[in-house]
C-alpha cells in the first residue's frame, strides 16, 4: 500500500460536511503536525503569559527564613 492512496483529508459519516485530516497521506500528515504544533505552541505561550506551570517564579523566602531566626 503506498502513502498517496488516500486523499488529505476525508468527509465525515453521517452525511455532515465535515472533513478530517487523513495523515496516510504526506499532506494530510503536514496539516496534523501544523495544527499539533501550533496547539503546543499556543498552550507555552499561555503558560508563559500566565507565568504558570514550569514559568510559574520560585516561592519567596521570608527574611527570617534566610535569617535561621524566628520570632521573638
Amino acid at each position: 500500500m503506498h502513502l498517496d492512496d488516500k486523499p488529505g483529508s476525508t468527509r465525515g459519516s453521517w452525511a455532515t460536511s465535515r472533513s478530517y485530516d487523513t495523515p496516510r497521506n504526506p499532506v494530510g500528515l503536514a496539516l496534523v503536525l501544523i495544527v499539533v504544533t501550533l496547539l503546543c505552541v499556543g498552550t507555552m505561550l499561555i503558560l508563559v503569559a500566565n507565568r504558570a506551570g514550569p514559568f510559574a517564579p520560585p516561592p519567596a523566602v521570608g527574611h527570617d527564613a534566610r535569617s535561621g531566626g524566628g520570632a521573638p
